[in-house]
């Protein structure tokens, strides 16, 4: 995790337009976070040293950032650019307006694939300079680079992130969303208050996958101290993109598994041909029971090389 503090901010030097704030991210940590107060030209940079990466990884960069109760002027999209050591630049457009208030969120910027003697710096941006409106209540806490595809040492892994996940009722009456600080990375995960209907679905390209290697695909989860005792089992569900109409499927009693610590959910195993591509699909569920569910956290899936 890179923060605030390390980037170059226009007019961040200045208590006109920017403010600084403590703001505590776990119970025994505060880092500062950069405030918006107002400004027309919005510009944040930053750059990471190639070197602190490991070769062999494909890493992803995400901005944390939060629009206050109140905020303004986004109408706009805020452009989003990554300029890798080559030279090659990938950017996007994000609508921050339609983010939840409140919330901290991830914007992904890009990702970059490693390899060994790589040097040079990595470059990030997130602009909004043409839109003209007075933007206001932006909050910025740095930029997440996390490996999301790993193929080094022999050690085969991937990740799919919780934001990357499609979550039905993802709303702030059903699931709160916050960051989780762990060895100096922040990581997004998904918090259930409470839902009727569990149903959450993610899908990951399985060309990235080296071939003729056994995968498994893992929910990480943890189940936190409520009075929800789920005794009723979650349905889990892969589909390959060559078994379509044959799903793997299986059911999992969360009964019980222990309270406050990550564990890992099995959804299921496949072999890597090395002439299927496209995207696999898996889903973690529960609708039948009819039962309030709660206290469920979603961290990521693991789609990993089964020892």
């Amino acid at each position: 995790m890179q923060f605030a503090k390390d980037f170059s901010i226009h007019w961040g030097d200045d208590s006109r337009y920017w403010k600084w704030v403590r703001f505590q991210e776990t119970r025994d940590e505060h880092v500062e976070v950069a405030e918006l107060i107002e400004v027309y030209w919005l510009e944040v940079c930053g750059k990471c040293d190639t070197v602190y990466l490991s070769p062999g990884v494909t890493y992803e960069f995400a901005f944390v950032v939060m629009l206050k109760d109140g905020a303004n002027g986004w109408a706009a999209p805020v452009k989003l650019e990554l300029l890798l050591p080559d030279g090659k630049i990938e950017d996007k457009e994000v609508d921050l307006g339609s983010l939840s208030k409140g919330q901290w969120k991830e914007l992904v910027v890009g990702e970059l694939e490693t390899f060994p003697n790589m040097n040079g710096d990595i470059q990030f941006s997130l602009l909004e300079t043409n839109g003209g409106d007075l933007k206001t209540g932006l909050v910025i806490e740095g930029i997440i680079i996390r490996p999301k595809l790993s193929n080094y040492n022999g050690k085969l892994f991937a990740t799919v992130t919780a934001s990357d996940l499609t979550i039905t009722w993802d709303e702030e009456r059903y699931w709160r969303w916050y960051c989780l600080n762990e060895n100096d990375i922040l990581i997004e995960v998904a918090e259930l208050l409470n839902v009727y209907w569990l149903e959450v679905n993610g899908k990951f390209n399985i060309s990235k996958l080296s071939p003729e290697i056994t995968y498994e695909v893992i929910f990480e989860v943890m189940l936190k101290e409520t009075e929800c005792k789920w005794e009723d089992p979650v349905n889990l569900r892969l589909v390959l993109p060559d078994r379509k109409d044959y799903p793997i499927q299986r059911k999992e009693s969360l009964q019980g598994q222990p309270r406050g610590k990550w564990i890992y959910i099995t959804v299921g195993e496949f072999k890597k041909d090395s002439e299927i591509c496209g995207e696999m699909q898996f889903s973690l569920f529960e609708t039948e029971c009819q039962k309030s569910k709660k206290g469920l956290v979603l961290k990521n899936v693991i789609i990993r090389r089964k020892e």
